[in-house]
């Protein structure tokens, strides 16, 4: 539900924040969740990408976000930890 309430908004940002010709997306980080599976002790080799996404992390939230901004800035990494 995050995911997609992000996209969302990513949606009506576009135009006069966000590149309306880029495809800006958010998505599970399937990395992120992938260590963190691991790091509880889950083998995760045989899991495909969907079931790494649908895995129950807990509390823990890993997801990412690509986007263009409209001639603000080059490159921007931004990591949210809460």
């Amino acid at each position: 539900m995050l995911v997609i309430a992000i996209n969302a908004y990513h949606k009506a940002l576009q135009g006069n924040i966000l590149d309306k010709t880029f495809n800006n997306i958010c998505s599970i980080d399937t990395e992120e969740q992938r260590l963190y599976l691991e790091g509880k002790g889950q083998d995760t080799t045989e899991m495909s990408t969907d079931e790494i996404n649908r895995a129950n992390t807990g509390d823990n939230v890993f997801i990412k976000s690509n986007v263009k901004f409209v001639d603000a800035m080059e490159d921007l990494k931004l990591n949210v930890y809460m």
